[in-house]
């Protein structure tokens, strides 16, 4: 019986030396993918940025919707001065 329960034991500590090398692993992935999912975010927010001005450019150089070319010019300027407020801070 007692080198039942040490086989047992023995049984019990291998399995758990695998699954911990498994939760390391898939900690160190889990990592890995929040880096690349914070990369991408950065990325979208620089292309949606990029994709303002153009439309910004593009409705200033058509001439058409001069109203609407206004309105984004007046929306990046107060943009633009809500983060020089918070520089000052």
């Amino acid at each position: 019986m007692a080198e039942e329960l040490k086989k047992n034991i023995q049984h019990l500590m291998k399995m758990y030396a695998v699954i911990k090398e498994e939760k390391d692993a898939l900690l160190i992935d889990k990592i890995k993918l929040l880096e690349k999912v914070e990369e991408r975010d950065r990325i979208i927010v620089e292309l949606e940025r990029k994709n303002k001005n153009l439309q910004v450019a593009n409705a200033v150089a058509s001439g058409e919707n001069t109203d609407v070319a206004k309105k984004k010019i007046d929306n990046l300027i107060r943009e633009v001065d809500k983060c020089i407020a918070l520089l000052n801070v």
